[in-house]
């Protein structure tokens, strides 16, 4: 899997062959069958542990505050980022270059995608609650945006080959949509 997660990472869905993976892991070809169906079953997994390893980084409970721990998530995400600029985010690259090709994968990334707008929604709730987040928007929209945003934004970090993209999000995210309401 770690193979696997490389490889997509660097070369995307289309570029990444099973040999590409099965060369980088050190095993024979023949062997990735052992495993998985196909190349889909493999990203279909690649996508889930994506998924379950960054939600890791967004307590449902604290402390911290809620809003400290959506930062926490953000700024996390963005380091993780930064150290990998060219690759991106697994679930925009995915998203733009096999969503309508592969109904299992296309599954698993909004699957994976409304997992995590889901928990981001919830901590907002819990942030909108505490009065650190501005209550004028409902938690899901908003949490669904927030995630838009983030996702966008890894998309454009690409294309600059900067982490100004992730910089103004995060600025954008936290001291306008996120800020405890005014007053």
């Amino acid at each position: 899997m770690a193979a696997a997660m490389t490889s997509f990472q660097t070369h995307g869905f289309k570029a990444c062959t099973i040999e590409d993976i099965a060369d980088r892991a050190g095993v024979f070809k023949g062997s990735f069958y052992n495993h998985f169906k196909s190349k889909e079953a493999l990203a279909v997994t690649a996508v889930e542990m994506y998924v379950a390893e960054g939600l890791k980084t967004l307590p449902l409970e604290g402390p911290p505050s809620p809003l400290n721990r959506i930062k926490a998530h953000f700024q996390t995400l963005i380091a993780i980022q930064t150290d990998h600029i060219r690759n991106g985010c697994l679930l925009a690259n995915f998203s733009a270059e096999v969503s309508d090709q592969h109904a299992n994968l296309r599954f698993a990334l909004e699957n994976g995608v409304n997992e995590w707008c889901k928990a981001l929604a919830e901590v907002i709730r819990q942030g909108q609650a505490a009065g650190e987040i501005d209550r004028r928007h409902k938690a899901d929209p908003l949490a669904r945006f927030v995630i838009n945003a983030w996702e966008g934004a890894t998309v454009r970090m690409k294309v600059t080959q900067s982490q100004q993209p992730l910089d103004d999000f995060f600025a954008i995210a936290f001291e306008g949509l996120l800020a405890a309401e005014p007053g």
